[in-house]
């Protein structure tokens, strides 16, 4: 038996040629700037404008089965399962749209970012419909560059799509990313109709982003013997090469005689998003309180090379290969007994970093491995030799609703021997345990976690928080002396991306541990930080 059905087509373009596939940028301590990162900055999203295809009709026929046929390898058995309701009895011409639909936007969902299926003009035998496939290929590259970043720049890190490939989602979003992670420049990317049938041009806008950013801020996260209240600020020159470079400037001073200096330069290599970096910091500070009648002072200085190479780099995911090395030059100075303590540590570092955005959630993650060596100019130390240790940090953001978000925070730090001061895991403050003082039980090897629950109240930008801090850290590898820290809280955010942010914590221990940085404060703490973003 034969039906005829003349020109039923479901009028989805094979190459999705009216499909414009737009890839926008989505728009604290500064840890918390971060967290108002966690949607992404600058990340490529896929949307598409889809064609019409209602078909009208009521007349029915039987459908025995489909038969896919494609010029590409697809999943027949995956394919048949997905419309296997729709065979074996009588349809009608829009319940064979719905299948076919279904059939595109599973092959959409699998990453193929044009995928089409369609019923070609065809005769009907024994109740079998041909459902063609055109996953859609890569017809031509087109750079549009309005912004101030050099020609050829964008070509270079487009260069990873060759003409014929598969269109495919996480392809196409690695290339935009990669781009959006160049400093001074915002890329949105098109998909329009190539001029081969089944080809799609990918069309790339280059649009000029901030040439600079700054912050200023202050908080009291400081510590009590180099000034509790500190004030600085953070300058970022984006793409001063025209490259995608940045060059960035910042200082810090406290209420006590501490200050803070650093500089460093950050430039892309390569065409799949590379980028390598050097770094300058140096601090200086005096000790007040316990320590004026030693006379004690102290500097440090650190030199920095590191990069990161992109493994994955899609909407929903990306995944970064971390890695570097660190120069210190450690002075500290009891002057009333004329004792002055030269060292010096290099260290290598690897690891991954990356992040995961699901439906309502967010998960950061990073683990490091170090690798260093520290030495004593003028004397020896216990702490002196080779070192290793091992970093964890990660940081998970779930929607509980309209209003409530969770967010849990998870640090640790595993060493291999007793470490100096400048490499030990810290509990108390304003970013570990706060009902305690800021560097309160430090240690080789540690781990600290929050949960807090946020609350975000009909006040735009204003968020309540309630959390609870605890910890543990060896505070010797030789001795194997442990000390655990816990503590509860309130907290009051008010924010606003991109402009300001203002942090207030309360918070009160739990448990009976004393402190023993400093004299115990039975009333809590109170912790606050704001910052003005430029």
């Amino acid at each position: 038996m034969k039906t005829k059905i003349i020109s039923l087509m479901l009028v989805l373009s094979c190459a999705g040629a009216s499909a414009a596939t737009a890839l926008p940028n989505s728009s604290g301590d500064l840890r918390a700037l971060e967290e108002n990162r966690a949607a992404g900055d600058k990340t490529a999203v896929l949307t598409k404008e889809e064609t019409n295809t209602d078909v009208s009709g009521s007349r029915k026929f039987y459908l025995q089965n489909f038969a896919f046929t494609s010029e590409d390898a697809v999943q027949q058995d995956v394919l048949a399962a997905l419309v296997e309701s729709y065979c074996g009895r009588e349809v009608d011409f829009n319940e064979l749209q719905q299948a076919v639909n279904k059939v595109t936007a599973y092959l959409r969902g699998q990453g193929y970012a044009v995928a089409t299926a369609f019923l070609p003009q065809q005769e009907i035998t024994d109740g079998i419909i041909e459902v063609k496939i055109v996953l859609g290929r890569l017809s031509n590259v087109q750079v549009n560059n309005t912004s101030a970043l050099a020609e050829g720049q964008a070509e270079k890190a487009a260069g990873i799509l060759k003409k014929g490939e598969l269109l495919r989602t996480d392809r196409l979003e690695t290339v935009l990313n990669n781009i959006n992670d160049l400093a001074g420049v915002t890329a949105v990317g098109v998909l329009r109709a190539g001029q081969a049938n089944g080809t799609s041009d990918f069309v790339i806008d280059l649009r000029a982003d901030k040439p600079q950013q700054k912050i200023l801020y202050t908080d009291n996260y400081g510590n009590k013997y180099s000034g509790r209240y500190r004030y600085g600020f953070q300058t970022t020159i984006n793409n001063p090469g025209r490259i995608g470079d940045k060059f960035f400037l910042g200082g810090m001073l406290s209420n006590d005689n501490l200050h803070n200096y650093n500089l460093g330069y950050e430039m892309p290599v390569g065409s799949r998003g590379t980028k390598l970096g050097v770094s300058y910091s140096l601090m200086d500070y005096t000790l007040s309180g316990f320590y004026n009648i030693l006379d004690a002072v102290g500097r440090a200085k650190t030199f920095s090379i590191y990069g990161s190479t992109p493994l994955i780099n899609t909407a929903s995911e990306h995944l970064a290969a971390v890695y570097g090395y660190d120069n210190r030059q450690l002075k500290d100075e009891l002057r009333t007994f004329g004792i002055d303590t030269k060292k010096h540590s290099n260290a290598l570092h690897a690891g991954i970093a990356g992040n995961i955005k699901g439906s309502g959630s967010y998960t950061g993650y990073s683990a490091l491995y170090y690798a260093g060596r520290l030495s004593y100019d003028d004397a020896s130390s216990y702490t002196e030799g080779s070192y290793h240790k091992f970093n964890t940090d990660v940081n998970h953001i779930r929607r509980l609703g309209n209003v409530l978000n969770l967010h849990v925070n998870f640090h640790s730090q595993l060493a291999s021997k007793d470490l100096d001061g400048s490499e030990q895991f810290v509990l108390g403050g304003a970013n570990g345990v706060r009902a305690y003082p800021q560097g309160e039980a430090s240690g080789d090897s540690g781990y600290q976690a929050t949960a807090e629950l946020r609350y975000a109240t009909p006040v735009p930008d204003l968020t309540l928080a309630a959390y609870v801090d605890w910890g543990e850290v060896e505070l010797s590898k030789s001795y194997g002396q442990h000390r655990g820290l816990a503590g509860w809280g309130l907290g009051l955010q008010y924010a606003k991306a991109d402009d300001y942010y203002l942090r207030l914590d309360y918070a009160r221990k739990l448990g009976s541990e004393e402190f023993t940085s400093e004299e115990s404060d039975k009333n809590g703490r109170l912790w606050f930080l704001a910052y003005k973003l430029f």
